[in-house]
């Protein structure tokens, strides 16, 4: 209905408006107003993922390993323990589906940058002279994604080995491993092997 909403648009831009917007002269007429309401809620771009923004950082940090470990520690926040699958699915495809498709894609893509950065941190570490301050970072790099990889109590070993059999967490697992044998017996006294 075009009368009320000539009568409330006045009222709507006061209270919703940008602030620029509000303070405009534009804004003393409803037609300049409306107009200017629109102009100011242009369409921004949408920000880049996180995980986009990871692997650019990932890109930039290729020697260092506390920038490593920075990127690394973004990746493990925001990555889902596996689970294991229940059920399959058939028939048509739901939104519902398509959006854990496209969450399962970006999983897929922080495995993918937390492998790059351990195996980075792996190399960097191992391959250079040791310092002590590397084997720390790398050690608790790998804690940390040792934490996703531990059975929880409400998770049956099974489960977990069956969610873990992706070729992704099993890099995964076996990075963990081979840094929990290269590191000091004292800083590794601490590591649980995970179901090997």
């Amino acid at each position: 209905d075009a009368a009320f909403y000539d009568k409330h648009v006045a009222d709507f831009a006061r209270q919703f408006a940008p602030e620029e917007v509000r303070r405009s002269s534009k804004a003393v007429s409803l037609n300049g107003l409306h107009r200017s309401i629109f102009d100011a809620w242009e369409v921004k771009p949408r920000p880049a993922s996180l995980v986009s923004s990871l692997e650019q950082q990932l890109g930039e940090c290729a020697s260092d390993p506390r920038l490593l470990r920075n990127t690394l520690l973004s990746a493990v926040q925001e990555l889902q323990r596996p689970r294991r699958r229940r059920g399959k699915s058939a028939g048509e495809h739901l939104d519902d589906e398509a959006a854990a498709r496209v969450r399962a894609a970006e999983q897929s893509r922080l495995r993918e940058v937390v492998i790059t950065c351990l195996g980075r941190m792996k190399a960097l570490v191992f391959n250079a002279a040791p310092e002590r301050t590397g084997l720390a970072v790398l050690a608790l790099a790998a804690d940390d994604v040792r934490g996703l990889l531990e059975v929880s109590e409400e998770d049956s070993l099974a489960d977990l080995r069956a969610a873990i059999c992706s070729q992704q967490w099993l890099r995964l697992q076996e990075l963990v491993g081979d840094i929990d044998d290269r590191l000091p017996i004292a800083s590794s006294c601490k590591r649980k092997k995970i179901g090997r």
